[in-house]
């Protein structure tokens, strides 16, 4: 779900005039839950696991948080990576 954008749409989706609270609050468990497993989505494994597979994909893996998070790993590694 991560991989597909469903953050993002929530993101969207809750900022928008819903006015049913059921579902905001169900919106809301949904994205704290995805939001907490976002971090295995932003490691450096998934995104050596991409490349090793030749099928790199539009995911939170290639966000400015993952390239702040990583770039010293990506140092350490001779940029191999990159």
């Amino acid at each position: 779900m991560i991989d597909f954008g469903l953050l993002k749409v929530l993101e969207n989706t809750v900022i928008s005039n819903i006015r049913d609270n059921e579902l905001i609050e169900d919106l809301d468990n949904v994205y704290s839950v995805l939001s907490s497993q976002i971090r295995y989505h932003n490691s450096m494994d998934k995104y050596i696991e991409e490349l090793k597979y030749d099928r790199l994909e539009w995911t939170l893996v290639h966000t400015e948080i993952f390239w702040n998070e990583n770039w010293n790993k990506f140092e350490m590694m001779d940029f191999r990576y990159i």
